[in-house]
């Protein structure tokens, strides 16, 4: 087993060398008791790297390794069965949707907190095409048109969560109080038309101990003749309160959190479903959020 540089939370960074199929699991369950993290494989289950770290250097730290162990070995090719294809898990990704990145900030963190609320969140988001359409055709008929809410729902409920620390907590449906707004047209071309955006929401459990309320602004760039996003850069900006299930360690009272938008341009974005679909194992009520 070759291993990497231990990092700030003391776990190694692994590698296969010859004579070795597999990641050293066990030690990573002795270190922390939980084998969740980021790694890096190769489709014939070889593993190049594995870390449980968050931080910005230690994620860099990370990949570097990874990537003189990819270097050193070698990638393995394989034909992958359709079985696994099927697997419950692997979602493919609909060729009707355009992908946006997802990236979730504590701004300024609070002294005293765990390093962990300095951690980048991040996920993949899906907006159909037919939904672009949709608003694109309203939009040219009113000037300022409402957001479709099957997008403002999904926005809401599965991607403004605080997913800083962790897995984030996603919203259900009667925990939305609150997630819609407008888009109106800026400027308009023969071959574009560049929306603004706006979106008030209010997210809320229960009991109260879990809430999230701001804004959603940002652009948009619809493309004439598809009629479809050909970017979009958006920011919601809010006050969040209380821990998710996997995300303890929030700083104490309300504090601010920071969500980004933008147009995926990468292949890792045509591979990785949203959080909420890859829990699920299927699309069918992120497609249609209730």
């Amino acid at each position: 087993m070759l291993l990497g540089t231990s990092t700030r939370s003391g776990s190694v960074l692994s590698g296969d060398v010859p004579g070795k199929s597999r990641l050293d699991l066990n030690r990573q369950m002795m270190q922390t008791s939980d084998p969740q993290g980021i790694y890096i494989t190769d489709s014939a289950g070889s593993p190049f790297g594995f870390t449980n770290d968050h931080g910005y250097d230690d994620i860099r730290d990370f990949l570097n390794v990874a990537d003189d162990n990819v270097r050193s070995n070698g990638l393995k090719t394989v034909q992958i069965p359709d079985a696994a294809l099927s697997d419950m898990f692997h979602v493919p990704i609909p060729s009707d949707v355009s992908v946006f990145e997802v990236f979730e900030r504590i701004p300024n963190v609070p002294a005293g907190c765990s390093t962990l609320n300095k951690s980048l969140g991040r996920d993949f988001a899906w907006i159909w095409m037919h939904e672009q359409k949709t608003m694109y055709s309203s939009l040219i008929k009113e000037q300022k048109t409402p957001i479709l809410p099957s997008v403002a729902k999904r926005i809401g409920r599965f991607h403004l969560v605080d997913g800083v620390r962790g897995t984030p907590t996603l919203w259900n449906s009667s925990e939305l109080k609150q997630c819609s707004g407008s888009i109106a047209i800026v400027e308009r071309t023969s071959d574009s038309i560049l929306a603004r955006l706006h979106c008030s929401f209010t997210m809320r459990t229960s009991s109260g101990k879990r809430r999230y309320q701001g804004n959603l602004d940002g652009l948009l760039l619809f493309d004439v003749a598809t009629q479809l996003l050909a970017d979009a850069k958006c920011v919601a900006s809010g006050m969040h309160f209380g821990n998710g299930i996997y995300t303890p360690n929030a700083p104490k009272g309300e504090y601010r959190l920071l969500t980004g938008f933008q147009m995926s341009h990468s292949e890792t974005g045509r591979i990785v479903p949203p959080e909420k679909v890859v829990t699920d194992g299927n699309i069918r009520e992120y497609k249609r959020p209730v």
